[in-house]
């Protein structure tokens, strides 16, 4: 990331006030991450080696959403291998005197640390909107890395335990009465639904069919086991996964997020955890299928198209591709164009100056080693196709055109500031 990148981001948070930490991997200190809640109001240590250890096992183009214990959410990402960024704690909703007594009882704080509690959350900043919030970091995560380029991953408080040295979350749940008969039907069709709006990336529905379908499964006192309700993330997890798949997603991409499941799924041992994060599997579903669907495209077609956007960089002449997909050039040529609607080379010089314009406005590598990570072995050559595509050099696209990309974020920025004035 560019200092001009990293500082707009940083003053984009703070116009929010939102926290955010730009630090260096390793990181000497930590008490700064929750604005102190854990070592100053609550006296629980933690040691710089156990964080250092968990964020350097982070990956890099991928987007962290966590949410902890005391109902607080923070997001994390790569910056490179010796840096990252850390932005919250943020509230979406206000902490009612409830959820605070559940808090107190679960690590059993006395009532001077509760009150303390209190103020920390007056401190907290309150964000109106999950979802707009997290359009900021998907936004961001498109121009650094490309569309389609990053991943999101949701994380929970368990994900922090290594972090901490002198408490265990032991919450426990009441199991609710058995879930009548009656509802079968309409438990099948909100499946059949949710299933539905995943196969085309409505998020909204999907959401809210799960929702629904929740509301008739969890009175169900089996079906909250923790066991149970694992067993029953991963049914939902193969499920849209298969949705997925069904309406052109690729194996390549399909296989690493839903890994990345089965993962978050084997690490839960809390029921409400499992339970939140059964929306968070649908909705990354759908937004798998909204940017990567091409379900227009033949199997084919959709392997090539693959192909090209995982490894731009890799050798994706004409023939190469044909070879590696088992049919001719003449056909690949002819079937590519008849359904993209551009000839297979334009198709892939123009992924590959896409992919050179998010290298030159969040890099400051060379325009040669530009050329280079996007698959052009001749400078020369990317530097005449560039000009011909964009009207400009890569040195001039550099310099005139990255402020008006940030003008857009600039944008969405007074849309949120609006948006959480009007909500408070």
């Amino acid at each position: 990331m560019n200092n001009q990148m990293e500082n707009f981001l940083i003053d984009f948070m703070k116009s929010l006030q939102v926290p955010v930490h730009h630090r260096k991997i390793p990181c000497e200190e930590w008490q700064w991450w929750d604005l102190g809640l854990r070592s100053d109001i609550l006296k629980r240590s933690n040691t710089p080696e156990k964080c250092n250890e968990w964020v350097q096992q982070l990956e890099e183009k991928t987007i962290y959403f966590l949410d902890d214990e005391f109902l607080c959410s923070y997001t994390i990402f790569r910056e490179s291998e010796e840096s990252f960024f850390f932005v919250g704690p943020v509230l979406f909703d206000d902490v009612n005197e409830d959820q605070i007594l559940k808090i107190e009882k679960q690590f059993s704080l006395s009532k001077e640390l509760t009150e303390e509690l209190k103020i920390f959350y007056q401190k907290v900043c309150r964000f109106a909107s999950r979802l707009a919030y997290e359009n900021i970091f998907m936004l961001l995560g498109k121009y650094l890395w490309g569309e389609g380029a990053f991943r999101t991953v949701y994380l929970e408080a368990e994900d922090l335990k290594v972090w901490e040295e002198t408490y265990q979350n032991y919450a426990k749940i009441k199991t609710p009465s058995a879930c009548a008969y009656s509802v079968v039907d309409d438990i099948y069709r909100l499946e059949d639904e949710m299933l539905l709006a995943v196969s085309e990336g409505r998020e909204g529905n999907a959401v809210k069919a799960l929702e629904s379908w929740q509301a008739l499964k969890i009175p169900n006192s089996f079906y909250l086991s923790l066991e149970r309700l694992k067993e029953e993330n991963i049914t939902l997890n193969a499920l849209f996964r298969k949705a997925a798949n069904q309406v052109g997603i690729q194996p390549i991409h399909l296989e690493s997020y839903s890994e990345r499941n089965m993962q978050l799924i084997r690490q839960m041992d809390d029921v409400e955890k499992c339970i939140k994060l059964q929306r968070r599997l649908i909705a990354g579903y759908c937004r798998l299928v909204k940017n990567l669907t091409h379900k227009n495209y033949s199997q084919i077609t959709q392997k090539v198209v693959a192909y090209i956007d995982t490894d731009i960089g890799a050798d994706l002449r004409l023939k190469t591709l044909a070879d590696l997909h088992g049919i001719t050039p003449n056909y690949l040529s002819m079937l590519f164009h008849t359904e993209v609607g551009i000839p297979l080379t334009e198709y892939v010089n123009n992924s590959r100056i896409r992919h050179a314009k998010r290298l030159l406005l969040t890099t400051g590598d060379s325009v040669k080693k530009v050329a280079q990570a996007s698959g052009f072995s001749d400078v020369y050559y990317f530097c005449r196709l560039f000009k011909r595509e964009c009207g400009m050099t890569p040195t001039q696209f550099r310099k005139d055109v990255g402020y008006k990309d940030y003008l857009k974020l600039l944008s969405l920025q007074s849309v949120l500031i609006k948006e959480n004035e009007l909500n408070k």
